[in-house]
């Protein structure tokens, strides 16, 4: 059995294998000092945000930045057609079950040596992908390669665990530590049942619901940006993306 030293520096080897495979996948250096598609991580004490300052700091809230005011460049232009580009090796929740099921256990004593509560541990099979949109009305394009993963103690959301294929391999890095994850848990609780659609609208990730409405996991406003068109949801549907929680 791996030592707590171990698995942490396995940890920390995987994390800096999934933002390499984050620049291949994004194709350009974006403001901020993290992948803006990448979910919070806490580790070693240090909390990273996807949408951090230059310095890597966190942003005080969503209010006080630029991406809830609506300063997203580029996406005045909206998609020029809602045809999906499915980019990168394709990743099925049947090699994530495997994965899981092999490596649950260091992935479980890592999480609990970065203080995150892992008491009745378990990881959902059925993982979701995202819809990307960078804007200036380029193409839509799903890379299949990514899927998220949500992982419980109990009944509460801990963490968000993001698998990554490249050349036939599988990395993960673990999200937790997000003040909105109980928000989320309890959204996804009450959409229970529902074909839900992962949307990344520039470095917004955005929820579209079946009755229209769009949502931010982290609460902001994005709304704003859905304006070009009656239905979101019906516009961007696709089977082959649909998550149901």
């Amino acid at each position: 059995m791996k030592s707590s030293e171990e698995m942490m520096s396995s940890l920390l080897e995987r994390r800096e294998e999934y933002f390499a495979a984050k620049k291949i996948r994004q194709k350009k250096v974006l403001r901020t000092a993290v992948p803006v598609m990448a979910l919070c991580l806490v580790l070693i004490g240090v909390t990273v945000w996807r949408m951090g300052s230059k310095s890597g700091g966190p942003i005080a809230n969503s209010s006080e930045s630029e991406y809830a005011e609506g300063g997203q460049p580029g996406l005045d232009q909206p998609p020029k057609d809602n045809t999906l580009n499915f980019t990168g090796e394709k990743l099925t929740d049947a090699e994530a079950k495997a994965y899981f099921e092999e490596n649950s256990t260091w992935i479980r004593n890592a999480l609990e040596q970065s203080g995150v509560q892992v008491e009745g541990f378990r990881i959902l099979e059925k993982g979701y992908a995202h819809i990307n949109y960078e804007g200036d009305g380029k193409a839509l394009e799903v890379h299949q390669n990514f899927r998220d993963y949500l992982a419980y103690s109990g009944d509460k959301l801990v963490a968000i665990i993001t698998l990554v294929k490249e050349d036939g391999k599988l990395y993960v890095t673990p999200s937790f530590g997000g003040p909105w994850f109980d928000s989320y848990n309890a959204f996804l609780k009450a959409h229970a049942g529902q074909k839900l659609i992962y949307l990344y609208y520039g470095i917004a990730e955005v929820v579209l619901l079946p009755d229209g409405s769009v949502i931010s996991p982290l609460g902001s406003n994005v709304e704003q940006y859905f304006g070009w068109v009656k239905n979101p949801y019906e516009w961007f549907y696709n089977e082959e993306i649909v998550y149901v929680p």
